[in-house]
């Protein structure tokens, strides 16, 4: 197992005790804490090590300077990092494992043959915005549903993390504004899922389906919500708006 990467690391958090402005006892609580940490962090993966170690004084200097002080000490870049290698890594399987799964794949890659030559043709939206102060263009498209009631199948609804619920009732030929932009709070959608029983009947999860926690962004999740007059109206149903 390797360590340079938590020796490092170790290094960087007592520099970031240097610049937060601490009363020398604190830093010298901080700097044992570290210590005692880094000890029994050994026993765990590199990954896990480094996250106790650091999360174990974060904690601590959040106690002491508020989560409203934390800017110069790092505090960010861990969150960032963590929220990266988290989904990736656990105890049994460490920064080395990664890597060697990830070069296997990549040695012993074969491109499937497909039968035939797939063709794509645009749907839509193609009237792109071209004003704006934050970005231009349609935005994210997250998630694509389309109406098991619609025998047809040209009933098809898009989700975006910021723009809502978009609906096509001609296979994509033109779209509409299914409600959420007026209906709910903050408008963006990363999934749906209508009721088996009822056609009218919605239930979208909303905020972005690809976001982190602790990011203070607008299109953060606010709960479950449900229509049941094909978006005209919705209710909270469930789960912390806060989460």
């Amino acid at each position: 197992m390797k360590t340079n990467g938590s020796h490092t690391h170790r290094i960087q958090l007592r520099e970031n005790l240097t610049h937060v402005g601490l009363h020398p006892f604190l830093k010298i609580y901080f700097t044992v804490l570290l210590t005692l940490s880094s000890i029994i962090g050994y026993a765990q993966s590199e990954f896990l090590s480094e996250t106790n170690q650091q999360r174990t004084y974060y904690d601590s200097l959040i106690a002491v300077l508020g989560p409203d002080s934390m800017q110069g000490t790092g505090y960010t870049q861990f969150q960032r990092r963590y929220r990266y290698w988290a989904p990736k890594l656990n105890t049994n399987f460490d920064y080395s494992d990664y890597q060697s799964d990830l070069l296997d794949y990549t040695n012993n890659y074969r491109q499937i043959e497909l039968l035939g030559t797939p063709t794509w043709h645009l749907i839509g939206p193609n009237d792109v915005p071209a004003t704006g102060t934050a970005a231009k263009g349609t935005g994210q498209i997250h998630y694509i549903y389309k109406d098991p009631h619609d025998i047809s199948g040209k009933t098809v609804f898009a989700c975006s993390p910021v723009g809502g619920l978009f609906r096509s009732t001609n296979d994509g030929a033109t779209w509409v504004n299914a409600g959420t932009d007026k209906g709910l709070p903050r408008s963006g959608v990363s999934s749906i899922l209508i009721d088996s029983k009822s056609s009218s009947t919605w239930y979208v999860s909303t905020g972005n389906g690809e976001g982190f926690s602790g990011e203070k962004a607008w299109q953060t999740t606010i709960g479950v919500y449900r229509t049941n007059d094909n978006g005209k109206n919705w209710k909270y149903i469930g789960l912390d708006r806060t989460i």
